[in-house]
Parts: structure tokens; sequence; C-alpha cells
């Protein structure tokens, strides 16, 4: 399954909420306007639960440039949360669907479009 939405650097609000006990397998931002302002990087990361604004990529992916850019986990974290969207350590309430959300280091007029390409409840945590 895939999903894709439209971020702006000053909002970074996502219409893409994954399936609780997914797994991704990619994302993507397609930059189609630098990220502008002294420091043009943004996170990927979620609405809500453990390290919210870094659960799916580091604090330095570098939007200075258009053009695509694949992201990946970099912490054991952000891998546990990759192989099983929710799993114990993110979401200690139990399973839920997660909202992605882009957090970038300054408000700015950059735009792109991410994509996310999963695999729907597989629960598979290794």
């Amino acid at each position: 399954m895939a999903q894709a939405s439209i971020v702006t650097q000053a909002s970074g609000g996502t219409d893409i909420t994954l399936p609780a006990q997914s797994q991704i397998l990619s994302i993507v931002m397609m930059v189609t306007t630098a990220w502008t302002g002294s420091t043009k990087t943004f996170s990927i990361g979620a609405t809500a639960g453990t390290l919210a604004a870094t659960a799916f990529t580091a604090t330095g992916v570098d939007g200075s440039a258009i053009g695509r850019f694949s992201a990946s986990p970099t912490t054991a974290a952000q891998i546990y949360n990759w192989d099983n969207i929710s799993n114990s350590t993110f979401q200690t309430g139990g399973p839920t669907d997660v909202q992605l959300f882009v957090t970038s280091a300054n408000t700015g007029s950059g735009v792109g479009t991410l994509h996310v390409t999963y695999i729907q409840g597989i629960n598979l945590a290794s």
C-alpha cells in the first residue's frame, strides 16, 4: 500500500495515517520548492507517541534543494517504528493508527510531497 500528501515547511501536517501494526518499506520526500531559512532540514515523525517528532527519521533530512530524498531510520527506536507501527515502545497504550507529521527546523516556503509505502497490518515486530 502507499499514501502521499503535500507538505509545507510552515505547517508540516500530512493526510497520511498508517494503520496499526503495519511495516514501513520506504519514505520519500519529493521537494518541489526548496526549504528556506537559516536551517533547511526536517524530520519525519508522528503527531503522537514516544519521540513523536523523530519517530521515523533523524532531524537532519536536507530539504535545501528540489529533488527526491529517501528517508531512513537511524536509531533503534526508529527501526522498531518502521518494523511495526505502534509497537509497544512507541505507543505505550496499545496498537493504534499513526498520523505522520513533518517537523521543520524553522518556518519557510518549502513544499514537497511525502510518499510512504508499507505493508498493512502485518504485525511482524522482530
